[in-house]
């Protein structure tokens, strides 16, 4: 029987970001998405496939399993 791939969404609450005005903002990171059976397979092929991840010093990495369809390019 083949296991359908669950897709996850991987963030984390460390690090800061800028507002296009160039103020600083304290937020979530998204590191990336990546499809596996399950939460553990999915967060090593999110590091296989993420190079820059390789380099990184992230302790609090967050998941979130994605549901449904899934909405790209929207604008504030």
């Amino acid at each position: 029987m083949v296991q359908k791939l669950k897709q996850f969404l991987f963030f984390t609450q460390e690090g800061y970001t800028y507002e296009p005005s160039g103020i600083e903002t304290q937020n979530l990171q998204i590191l990336g998405d990546a499809e596996g059976i399950n939460l553990l397979e999915a967060f090593k092929n999110l590091k296989l496939n993420q190079p820059y991840l390789k380099s990184s010093t992230y302790k609090n990495v967050i998941a979130i399993e994605t549901v449904g369809e899934v909405i790209y390019n929207l604008e504030i």
